[in-house]
């Protein structure tokens, strides 16, 4: 029988105004030094810093029951002191330190663990506060809201995450992530995920001043039946084996981006509102950042039944272009069934000559904004090959084109094929 270690029976007691981090943590030691269980965090609200949750615990946020992260971010550098598993030094050429660097603070962190779980009751939620910290990320971001490295057998379902100071979930090098029913309200990127495998989300909701579901070097990865509204791009992802199918993508963003705040609101941890950045950028933005061996070749990723809905760019790669999109270019991708209305510039793509792009778009319905700027449905460099079958363009002067230019390849790249596409043309540079 599975033993549930309640946090007030360790001293936490909702409401105090003060730090509950020791009291919490002492339940979750507790019940990793017994050999796994549950620890359940009553209703009411406990203001914490940093907490370590250890494998084969199940942290169980009851209904209404609420992790208020400290807005003082020296509160989540002490787990550097844990004397039961010891955190040491990961070499990771994109952050010095790797799991020791102040970047990976946040209110509930996971390093090398197994068999995990946060799972949340109705009204549960883990609530930033848009902690400032001068010296994190950008000079304000703090702490994220969960972080996980190395871990295996993760669960996270049902809780909402509110104002994460950074990204909502930091996920790296782990395998077997199972996020399903959560909800992620303003903050930064809603599910950042980097060099993980068996990845399966589903049923969230995403609300972010930032990405929705982001990440690169991702290996077989599904993203299903979500909500999403960014004023970042809705999906900036890389990966091989990933699948998008039956989303919801929604602009503008309702919470706007943090970045382009003032240094007095990020000080203080105001709301973003109407006079900051809220416009969708991008649908599915290509992503696959340059310091890392690459699991995969990246590719067969499909995007499917999906609607995206005022989003200024529906598709965007652009290889070397971007400091994050200079490790290796994309094989191929492809949109079925999927509509796109309310566009501003539809589709972009810098490929690479050494591994071209072969993209496919079948059964697709796209629209351009009303009062939009002229311009091409398509403007690609260096591709290997373009299929359109049964794809609807409207609100374009005339035709909508598909402006090719081959940079490094032959005059002739790429092929193309257009199949019951009427009023879709080809120009080649």
């Amino acid at each position: 029988m599975k033993r549930i270690f309640s946090v007030k029976d360790y001293g936490a007691v909702a409401g105090s105004g003060t730090l509950q981090t020791q009291y919490i943590q002492a339940a979750i030691d507790a019940c990793y030094l017994y050999g796994g269980g549950e620890v359940a965090v009553p209703s009411g609200v406990y203001l914490v810093g940093s907490l370590r949750l250890r494998s084969h615990v199940t942290l169980h946020l009851l209904e209404n029951a609420v992790l208020m992260g400290s807005r003082d971010p020296e509160d989540y550098t002490h787990f550097t002191e844990d004397t039961i598993e010891p955190v040491q030094p990961v070499d990771e050429p994109m952050f010095p330190r790797g799991i020791l660097s102040r970047w990976f603070n946040s209110i509930v962190r996971a390093h090398y663990a197994k068999d995990i779980k946060i799972i949340g009751e109705s009204g549960s939620c883990i609530n930033g506060q848009n902690c400032y910290d001068a010296e994190g990320e950008e000079g304000f971001r703090g702490p994220h809201a969960i972080s996980m490295y190395g871990c295996e057998n993760v669960e996270l379902a049902g809780y909402t995450v509110l104002d994460s100071a950074n990204w909502a979930h930091c996920i790296s090098r782990s395998r077997n992530v199972y996020v399903h029913g959560i909800t992620v309200l303003a903050g930064h990127d809603g599910v950042h995920l980097r060099i993980c495998d068996n990845v399966l989300i589903e049923d969230c909701h995403f609300a972010t001043g930032d990405d929705c579901v982001a990440g690169f070097n991702n290996l077989n990865m599904a993203v299903l039946r979500c909500e999403l509204n960014s004023s970042c791009s809705a999906f900036r992802l890389g990966g091989t084996d990933v699948l998008i199918d039956r989303c919801r993508v929604v602009g503008p963003g309702r919470y706007g981006h943090r970045w382009k705040m003032t240094d007095e609101e990020k000080k203080a941890g105001a709301p973003t509102n109407k006079t900051h950045r809220h416009n969708t950028l991008t649908g599915f933005l290509y992503f696959c950042y340059g310091k890392f061996e690459l699991l995969a070749a990246p590719g067969n990723i499909v995007v499917q039944n999906t609607d995206f809905i005022n989003v200024d760019c529906l598709f965007n790669l652009e290889f070397k272009q971007h400091i994050w999109c200079c490790n290796r270019s994309l094989g191929d991708i492809t949109f079925r069934n999927c509509r796109a209305e309310g566009v501003v510039e539809p589709m972009r793509a810098y490929s690479d000559a050494n591994e071209p792009l072969h993209m496919r778009m079948i059964d697709c319905e796209i629209t351009l904004r009303e009062g939009a700027k002229p311009c091409a449905l398509l403007v690609g460099h260096d591709m290997k090959e373009i299929e359109l079958q049964n794809v609807t363009a409207s609100g374009f002067d005339g035709d909508a084109v598909l402006r090719i230019r081959s940079n490094d390849m032959p005059s002739d790249a790429p092929t193309v094929t257009l199949r019951d596409c009427e009023g879709i043309a080809v120009e080649r540079e």
